[in-house]
């Protein structure tokens, strides 16, 4: 495994500079639960019974869910990641078209309102991603009065090489970055990178070693530990 610049997808401009329809669609989902509901209540009822049924009804290439270990000061309980390869079914399924099994499922009812990401994604290190493993997620806003197109290639040009570098010899497996530059309107984030790693430990000594980048003067992130559990691979 080592990194792989050469996946990093380079797509013919729309409007404004954006990616045409031309990549697949990634879909993220940060959720956070409601007022009342617990981090566990909400994780056993997404497991056993709102991810089964989006695995039965929903037609995603690629869908898993991320499960963010409970601290009081964390923001998001999980994020869900839905790929797709047809953009407009990607939005039927869901947007309003979501079929009934999924969309009155009782999933909503422990959910504050969420967020959604329209990105690509761009493969930094193409590695497993095991059962086991420890993902982090990072989360990433623009700080104030920063262009999104400077931030955007600072982060494949700049950052995730500096990432990149050590992440492997320090029990790194897989590292991806997916940029929201194919949401429609403002998106509530830059964008999301996903690291997966042998183990926490491999993580705390890994992220530690990261050095500045001027990336870092532009964003802000969130960094949030837990496990990916893969419904459809």
């Amino acid at each position: 495994r080592h990194v792989l610049f050469g996946q990093i997808r380079v797509v013919g401009g729309g409007r404004r500079g954006k990616l045409t329809d031309m990549a697949p669609l990634k879909m993220l989902f940060p959720l956070r639960r409601r007022a009342g509901v617990s981090h566990e209540q909400l994780v056993e009822y997404w497991r056993s019974v709102h991810m089964p049924r989006v695995i039965a009804h929903l037609t995603p290439n690629r869908y898993s869910v991320t499960l963010f270990d409970e601290r009081d000061s964390t923001s998001f309980d999980g994020m869900a990641s839905a790929t797709y390869d047809d953009h407009q079914l990607a939005r039927r399924e869901q947007g309003r078209q979501m079929p009934s099994a999924v969309a009155q499922d009782g999933f909503g009812d422990l959910i504050e309102p969420g967020n959604r990401l329209e990105t690509t994604e761009h493969i930094i290190v193409d590695g497993p991603r095991p059962a086991d493993a420890h993902k982090v997620t990072g989360l990433v806003k623009l700080r104030d009065g920063v262009d999104p197109e400077a931030a955007r290639q600072a982060w494949i040009r700049l950052h995730a090489p500096n990432v990149a570098a050590g992440f492997e010899v320090a029990g790194g497996l897989r590292y991806v970055v997916s940029l929201a530059d194919q949401h429609r309107g403002d998106p509530p984030f830059l964008g999301a990178a996903e690291l997966w790693y042998r183990d926490r430990a491999a993580a705390r000594t890994h992220l530690s070693a990261v050095g500045w980048d001027p990336f870092m003067d532009l964003t802000v992130a969130e960094m949030l530990h837990g496990i990916e559990v893969i419904g459809i691979p």
